[in-house]
């Protein structure tokens, strides 16, 4: 059975087969709408659980407000909001970026899906682990930037 909103794309067996603008331009079109779908999921999952993730985010600032509580004497460890509209803009701010992390998966599978059936055999076998490493080296980075956060954070209250 034929969905009825789903339109048919042309099968790619290899490289050498060839799409019209028009076709380009439609599967481009259907990979960012599902790119963006994904981060309108991904920045509704966020709003979901703010809460878990500010306390996540404060947590290396909190750390050194106990450590050092001479540079958190205003503060006393908490956030404080200086406008009116600071709280919302702060929530909606830290959901549209961690919506944005949380979708990249898609957002590169769909890149990858796109751009995929234009490469050759042997420019996929250097892909591969390209993307594979790329995976490897992005977590490890977060999770440096995670680890070192107290240590800038104190930096930059001192400095």
């Amino acid at each position: 059975m034929k969905l009825p909103f789903r339109r048919s794309t042309p099968k790619l067996t290899g490289p050498d087969d060839r799409m019209t603008l028009v076709e380009h331009l439609a599967e481009l079109r259907t990979r960012i709408i599902r790119s963006m779908l994904a981060v309108v999921v991904g920045i509704i999952v966020m709003l979901a659980s703010y809460d878990w993730v500010l306390r996540q985010l404060l947590d290396p600032y909190r750390a050194l407000c106990r450590d050092r509580p001479d540079l958190c004497e205003l503060s006393g460890g908490n956030v404080i909001s200086i406008s009116p509209l600071e709280g919302f803009s702060t929530r909606l701010s830290i959901s549209t970026y961690g919506g944005i992390i949380l979708a990249l998966p898609v957002i590169m599978w769909q890149i990858w899906r796109f751009v995929v059936p234009a490469l050759h055999a042997k420019e996929k076998k250097y892909a591969i682990p390209f993307v594979g490493s790329s995976v490897a080296l992005f977590a490890l980075g977060g999770y440096v930037a995670y680890w070192t956060l107290e240590k800038a954070l104190e930096f930059l209250i001192t400095w």
